[in-house]
């Protein structure tokens, strides 16, 4: 990404046109936002260091970036799910359902292990990405 970020900024149309593509097929892969926000600073530093104009291609690029309104629903969601009360019988019957989903899993050879250890991010976690992401633009 080092080498790709000046390149985007190149005379040779040719050369600028390949790279906004690469980067551009990039934000649309990118389902966390890191690889977007790595991205987005390497061009705030390119800026900085080189006291530079930018292609308009740069810009245009940008509105392809995923930010997702619906973060904020599921994090308030889960505040909520937080703060209700739950009774003993609610909190048995999820230890319960946990427990067979992991048991089910074993019978059929998954290992558990790896499979919590690839969890997806929190929603907070995501929240602070795409945070980022909008203050570096």
């Amino acid at each position: 990404l080092k080498q790709v970020i000046p390149l985007m900024n190149s005379k040779f149309s040719d050369v600028s046109a390949l790279c906004l593509d690469c980067v551009e097929q990039l934000f649309r892969i990118d389902k966390d936002g890191e690889a977007t926000l790595e991205v987005l600073q390497l061009i705030a530093d390119y800026i900085r260091k080189n006291d530079c104009m930018l292609n308009g291609g740069m810009i245009e690029i940008m509105k392809v970036i995923r930010l997702s309104d619906d973060l904020t629903r599921k994090l308030l969601q889960a505040e909520e799910d937080d703060s209700v009360h739950l009774s003993r019988k609610e909190k048995q019957r999820r230890a319960n359902e946990k427990r067979r989903k992991r048991d089910a899993a074993l019978r059929e050879g998954r290992d558990v292990d790896y499979h919590l250890g690839t969890a997806t991010q929190g929603v907070k976690e995501k929240m602070k990405i795409q945070t980022k992401i909008i203050e570096g633009m």
